[in-house]
């Protein structure tokens, strides 16, 4: 028999790519069924291909396994199958390779196991931020002012993704399927976490099983603008147009079942007047009203911050309680003419459950650091947030109450997706 060729982590692994098959199934039985396969372009890239009861289905991309090696079996979990464990029986597997290639188990698949495990977190890639909204929008540029401070509290890239669509659903979905390893991280949001759970029903994540809280990084507010032009410089006279001409004012948001439109029906329904809701995608409710096609929306202060700042459009409140540092200038809903009236919304970071502690721990840190930095601050209220730190317990807590609240907001105002 041939002798045992050893492989070193300077090897291409693709020389080894189609030399390890074994049927297996989820119960680390021999099963013809399930097969397993290495596959890899580089020394650090692995990838696994699993058919599952017949599906055959090749999982890609390769950069998405993590191993582990136990007494019993070496397991290779993929992040777009993190319920799918391909494990093998050791000894049977050993015995099988040594008969068909006369490779030592040991000295291939131990140093693939120790990839992870040898380099310290974050020192391996670079971490990304899925954001699920599109580039500019009030989120996006919350989490681009932190990528940077966090890229050197970790000593690491930290990069946002954008994968926009399905009311967020697309972005949530690829950071639920990812590994939870800390490199993959989800921007999310009040639509995303809280709002999303009671308008979706066939929602493809589940945004409390499928994420544990890391942290809160801003809270907030909503802004009403209406067109410069236009007659209409207040709170008071909005309303007082409303109740004149029921059904005339046009008034735009982002989607229906967005922050926006609920925040929208939130106010026409405290403030007892009838408007016209007119659904628009993204950033594009707020050209809307630039133009004249729509009144007025109510849009998230970081994304319309430079539009009022500059002009463009007339902001006339924001929607929290008290008054934002961010435009301390601009009046409450509350205090112009509808009491009670909130509908603040905030932006916080969530890992894939499954996430080691630790590196929790070293994330946490990082980001707390991150918040406390005064450059930091100064960017975020420049950007349309106030900085709010919460770390993940406070954080669980706060978004179990906004699900319960904006829950009771869309069953009251009889709001579906169909």
């Amino acid at each position: 028999m041939e002798a045992p060729k050893e492989f070193s982590s300077g090897d291409g692994l693709s020389t080894i790519a189609e030399l390890f098959r074994y049927p297996v199934n989820e119960s680390a039985e021999l099963a013809p069924p399930i097969f397993f396969r290495i596959a890899a372009t580089h020394e650090t890239d692995a990838g696994v291909q699993c058919s599952p009861r017949g599906l055959r289905r090749s999982i890609l991309p390769y950069r998405c396994l993590q191993w582990t090696a136990g007494p019993k079996a070496i397991r290779a979990v993929h992040s777009d199958q993190q319920k799918r464990i391909c494990a093998i029986p050791e000894e049977a597997f050993m015995t099988h390779m040594l008969r068909k290639a006369g490779i030592a188990l040991a000295a291939v698949l131990l140093p693939l196991a120790g990839v992870h495990a040898q380099v310290e977190y974050p020192k391996q890639q670079p971490v990304r931020i899925i954001v699920a909204n599109t580039t500019g929008t009030g989120v996006d540029t919350l989490v681009r002012v932190l990528a940077p401070r966090l890229t050197l509290a970790l000593g690491q890239q930290v990069y946002v993704d954008n994968r926009p669509g399905a009311g967020g659903g697309i972005g949530a979905e690829a950071a639920a399927r990812a590994t939870p390893d800390g490199y993959t991280i989800l921007a999310t949001s009040t639509p995303l976490q809280v709002i999303n759970p009671h308008l979706r029903k066939n929602l493809r994540y589940d945004p409390f099983k499928d994420f544990m809280p890391l942290a809160m990084i801003a809270r907030t507010e909503n802004v009403m603008i209406v067109n410069k032009d236009g007659p209409l410089h207040s709170v008071k006279d909005v309303i007082d147009f409303a109740r004149k001409n029921p059904g005339k004012l046009k008034m735009a948001n982002a989607g229906i079942g967005f922050q926006s439109h609920l925040a929208n029906v939130m106010f026409t329904t405290m403030a007892g007047i009838e408007v016209l809701h007119v659904p628009y995608k993204g950033n594009s409710s707020s050209a809307s009203v630039i133009s004249g096609e729509s009144d007025l929306t109510i849009s998230p202060l970081p994304s319309s911050l430079g539009i009022v700042n500059g002009g463009i459009v007339r902001g006339i409140a924001v929607t929290g309680m008290q008054r934002t540092p961010v435009s301390p200038e601009l009046p409450t809903m509350n205090e112009t003419g509808v009491p009670g009236y909130s509908a603040s919304g905030w932006t916080g970071l969530v890992l894939p459950v499954g996430t080691p502690r630790d590196v929790v721990e070293k994330l946490t840190k990082a980001i707390t650091a991150a918040l406390n930095d005064e450059v930091t601050k100064e960017q975020l209220l420049k950007s349309g947030g106030e900085p709010w730190l919460l770390t993940a317990d406070a954080m669980g807590k706060f978004m179990q109450e906004e699900l319960v609240r904006y829950g009771d907001v869309i069953r009251k105002a009889k709001i579906t997706l169909d």
